[in-house]
């Protein structure tokens, strides 16, 4: 009985060489190359696998994207820069929120650089746990996300509420987005909502937030 010998097959960093010159675009390309549907690229070398990510697996495989030349790595083969480093570029592009991120990543702002390779269009999954806080602290906004705020103790932030010299809930509501003129912007560490948050920190009622006896009508909710 005749032994049956191993293929020998080219050297990954050969075949890559030679496959990048077919100019194929993508994995669904390479199929239908190696099933000889583009004879205008010729046929398939023996000694070159039709299935390259299981022959080169442990000898230099890095995806799809590396074996035909495209470009395109898959994310988890991919090396991202540093999360300072990241950072800092995403900081440059002076952008106001996340909002606006993902219509950069898309080449949609013009006048903005391309994001480079090393940098993840969804920061958050690849910096989650080495150094992410909030999209604010990626933009540079200051932004950040109330469930990661720190406010004021109840006392402080009432003391400041009293100061406004607001009468009533529907001013509080016009004073937070700016419709009430020549009062201080609110701080950043007040909530915009304290019955929400102060609910169980001391929260009594409107009357008491604002410390204002014309607003008793509001006094119960």
């Amino acid at each position: 009985m005749k032994r049956r010998h191993r293929k020998k097959w080219r050297p990954f960093h050969e075949a890559r060489a030679y496959v990048h010159k077919l100019r194929v675009k993508g994995k669904s390309q390479w199929v239908s190359y190696t099933q000889g549907k583009l004879p205008e690229r010729g046929k398939l070398l023996k000694n070159i696998p039709s299935c390259p990510s299981t022959v080169y697996r442990y000898e230099g495989w890095k995806g799809w994207g590396d074996w035909l030349g495209t470009g395109n790595v898959a994310p988890w083969l991919m090396k991202h820069r540093p999360f300072a480093s990241a950072r800092k570029f995403a900081r440059r592009l002076c952008l106001k929120s996340q909002k606006e991120w993902r219509p950069y990543v898309n080449g949609k702002i013009p006048g903005k650089p391309a994001l480079p390779k090393d940098i993840s269009p969804s920061p958050y999954d690849v910096y989650k746990n080495k150094g992410w806080v909030s999209w604010g602290d990626w933009l540079g906004t200051g932004n950040v996300a109330t469930h990661f705020r720190e406010f004021r103790a109840f006392a402080s932030a009432r003391e400041f509420a009293r100061s406004l010299n607001l009468h009533g809930q529907k001013e509080w509501q016009a004073y937070i987005k700016g419709r009430i003129p020549r009062k201080p912007p609110i701080s950043r560490n007040i909530p915009h909502d304290p019955y929400d948050h102060f609910q169980k920190k001391g929260w009594k009622n409107w009357r008491d937030w604002l410390g204002n006896e014309a607003v008793r009508k509001y006094a119960k909710r």
